[in-house]
């Protein structure tokens, strides 16, 4: 085992966690923080971890008592540089003490671990079984050769009914959910083989024992022989899951108001150089609707703000339920609300009827009496409409446009929607 420890590719550290400290470091570690034998042994784990004290001691805790295996943490090297890191700890026991052992992959670069699992021979079954993730590897007529435990528990058998057959055969097994991805794992499997590349990664979905769908991906390298020839491949599944779920809330983060799940300011702006774009290819008039609460202020004064969310959540469901599917609704803040209407049509006259008609549609919707937490309440909007063709207005001048004829509707008496610019005005008002 100390063999294998000292000569894996891969950063592995022991770590006490009851001290914090790091008692010991393979070759490969030293290498990539920088650090002598003697510099690293006994070296504070919150030298190499940008965390905090109160992170690092609770993520030890958790892989400690094996809640948590798999960590991001940012580490600096002995140069200062910080590097992104994702981390497998798992407890093991040395001289009666429990310690962390942790291998470490610089996820900044994207250098994994396909070059240690290479060598897969090198790879005991103690190391194997102390690799948090599931890893399998397979000979060159893609039967599998070998795996741990949590390589079998994802696929729903033991190691027993998997070692020896190929995908193809355990997709005709009594738990085949996580084989029934079996033609691309095959498929995979046999590009490895069968063209010069070593290195492979590639992201499968499929479904765990307990039928749950996962993202998962695939870390695969090719295994040689002493004359350079392939000899099977080794594999290593990473659970990415979380972190694609992680990914998609903060692209709703990024481009979703929060309370309403419409488009913010920044996705309306890129939605907004979209439709120009579309305009100017399909010669179609396209129109931006700016639209402002008229009494929004007295409700929040009166009630709180938790019953304005609610009028601003039902707004903006009356809003899209007013528009075409592929319109864009948008909340730039507080009360204030922007709609972006595509391919109104050739001729500017209809375009802009078309427009009013959608502008009245919506200004009518809004009208309507509220009901919120027991609260009867009546809102009406101030709607300013701007018709737009191409590029030949830029977007940030489209929504002043739009703003402007909003305070006109505004000023105007309100609950009504007023055309930018002021030709052919068609105001409305109801009630």
């Amino acid at each position: 085992m100390e063999r294998v420890f000292e000569g894996h590719s891969s950063p592995m550290l022991l770590i006490d966690p009851s001290l914090g400290l790091i008692i010991d470091a393979n070759q490969a570690a030293l290498r990539f923080y920088g650090y002598s034998k003697e510099q690293i042994s006994q070296i504070p784990v919150n030298q190499i971890n940008t965390h905090t004290d109160d992170e690092i001691n609770e993520e030890m805790r958790r892989a400690t008592t094996e809640v948590r295996n798999y960590f991001y943490f940012r580490h600096r090297l002995a140069s200062g540089e910080v590097r992104d890191v994702e981390v497998h700890s798992s407890p093991v026991k040395v001289d009666g003490r429990t310690l962390l052992f942790s291998i470490i992959y610089d996820i900044t670069e994207r250098t994994r671990i396909e070059a240690a699992l290479a060598r897969s021979e090198a790879i005991s079954a103690t190391m194997l079984q102390a690799i948090p993730l599931p890893v399998f590897y397979k000979d060159m007529e893609k039967r599998y050769l070998g795996c741990n435990d949590a390589f079998a528990r994802l696929a729903g058998l033991s190691k027993e009914q998997i070692i020896g057959r190929t995908v193809y055969e355990l997709k005709q097994s009594k738990q085949p959910a996580f084989f029934q991805s079996a033609p691309v794992f095959d498929e995979y499997d046999k590009k490895l083989f069968d063209t010069p590349e070593r290195v492979q990664i590639y992201e499968v979905q499929v479904n765990n024992e307990q039928g749950e769908q996962r993202d998962i991906l695939f870390h695969k390298a090719a295994i040689f022989d002493r004359d350079n020839n392939k000899v099977g491949l080794v594999g290593v599944i990473l659970d990415i899951t979380e972190r694609k779920r992680m990914e998609e809330h903060n692209r709703q983060l990024a481009h979703y108001d929060i309370l309403t799940g419409l488009a913010n300011r920044h996705l309306i702006a890129n939605r907004l150089n979209q439709a120009q774009s579309n305009s100017q290819q399909s010669n179609l008039y396209s129109g931006l609707l700016f639209l402002d609460l008229d009494n929004f202020k007295p409700l929040n004064d009166q009630h709180g703000h938790d019953v304005g969310d609610q009028l601003l959540v039902e707004v903006a469901r009356r809003i899209k339920h007013s528009v075409r599917a592929n319109d864009t609704v948008g909340r730039l803040a507080g009360d204030e609300f922007v709609v972006i209407l595509e391919a109104l049509g050739e001729d500017l006259a209809h375009a802009r009827i078309q427009l009013q008609h959608l502008a009245e549609k919506i200004r009518q919707t809004l009208a309507e009496a509220y009901e919120l937490d027991r609260i009867k309440h009546s809102c009406t909007a101030s709607i300013g409409a701007v018709i737009f063709h191409g590029h030949e207005i830029s977007g940030p001048d489209l929504l002043k446009q739009a703003d402007h004829a909003m305070y006109q509707a505004k000023n105007s008496g309100r609950n009504r929607v007023w055309m930018y610019p002021a030709l052919n005005q068609a105001n409305s008002q109801t009630n």
